[in-house]
């Protein structure tokens, strides 16, 4: 009877041992899970901000090359309209001096129509960037 009881005792002491070796490694598992979970949000977080930081800098840069690519069609446009204009009074005065030399006039008139054709296209530019 005595080793039944030694036994029994045995039993019951390796028991309470092994419960609280279960409890200890479950506990370590559960802060482990808990820990990497913070972890996970705190980096999830990180690239968010990082990347609407990068996001916002990219449209900044965007909208600024839109403006300068606006600015210089406008420029351009504005050349194009100050020749058209000069070719125009040319093409008027050269018609006026000149009857017989249709040729003159008639080079100035294609050179004319070529610049509306370049202005034409540099405000349909304009148009595509806005």
């Amino acid at each position: 009877m005595n080793e039944k009881k030694k036994k029994r005792n045995k039993w019951l002491r390796f028991i309470p041992f092994f419960m609280l070796w279960t409890l200890l490694i479950s506990s370590g598992v559960f802060g482990s899970k808990m820990y990497i979970e913070h972890l996970k949000q705190q980096i999830v977080s990180d690239l968010s901000n990082q990347m609407e930081i990068q996001l916002s800098n990219v449209q900044s840069d965007v909208n600024e090359q839109i403006n300068d690519m606006k600015n210089n069609i406008l420029i351009d446009i504005e050349t194009l309209q100050e020749q058209i204009n000069s070719f125009n009074e040319l093409l008027n005065f050269t018609k006026d001096s000149t009857s017989d030399q249709t040729d003159n006039s008639n080079q100035l008139y294609s050179q004319l129509l070529q610049l509306e054709d370049q202005l034409i296209k540099l405000q349909q530019e304009l148009d595509l960037i806005k």
